[in-house]
């Protein structure tokens, strides 16, 4: 004999049957959204579309660079092979410069001395010769010798990795990167770190 409806409503028979008819209503009810509901969840997914593409063209973007950097190495590699041929004619002419300045001082100084060599033997004055400079008090010759002597070597291609600091804490942070402030890879990088925070935030 069945249950009277007055039982199942105290004791509460077959609950299994009420709550699987409930779950299926709230199933129901959860599967109905609203416009907004529905345009929430299709922002999300736009949003990671976006910052996925985002992410590609930034990576594409990232490989054209490189390319880039490989080009311009190549050419900035030939052109200073051709800078040590320009430096050592440069060299050349400045020491044949010299050597032919030393060489009129020399003939210069023969003149002269022969001269009075002439005035000795024979009695007879000096004409009135130029006044020679010795080379090494030449304006000129100095001021050569400093231009060269000012102009510096590398000796080294190390470029040091900026960082934050942290005055409180008395520490370096992360990297900034500054250092290739004007370059295309700053960019690109900065685009980067941008997009992380979007991520994190």
């Amino acid at each position: 004999m069945a249950p009277s409806k007055e039982v199942n409503e105290v004791v509460g028979a077959a609950p299994e049957r009420d709550l699987a008819a409930r779950r299926a209503e709230l199933q129901r009810i959860a599967a109905t959204k609203t416009p907004q509901q529905q345009a929430v969840d299709e922002l999300v997914v736009v949003e990671q579309q976006m910052a996925t593409q985002a992410a590609a063209d930034l990576l594409e973007d990232v490989k054209k660079r490189m390319l880039g950097i490989a080009r311009a190495s190549g050419s900035l590699a030939v052109a200073l092979d051709q800078d040590d041929e320009r430096l050592l004619e440069t060299a050349r002419a400045y020491a044949q410069a010299l050597d032919t300045l030393n060489t009129r001082f020399d003939k210069l100084a023969l003149l002269r001395h022969e001269a009075q060599a002439l005035h000795e033997v024979f009695a007879i004055s000096v004409p009135d010769l130029p006044r020679i400079v010795v080379p090494t008090m030449r304006r000129a010759v100095g001021e050569a010798a400093s231009v060269v002597a000012s102009v510096s070597v590398r000796d080294h291609g190390h470029i040091a990795a900026q960082r934050g600091y942290d005055p409180v804490r008395g520490v370096f942070t992360e990297r900034t990167f500054s250092e290739l402030a004007d370059t295309d890879g700053y960019v690109l990088i900065q685009r980067r770190l941008a997009q992380t925070e979007a991520a994190r935030g």
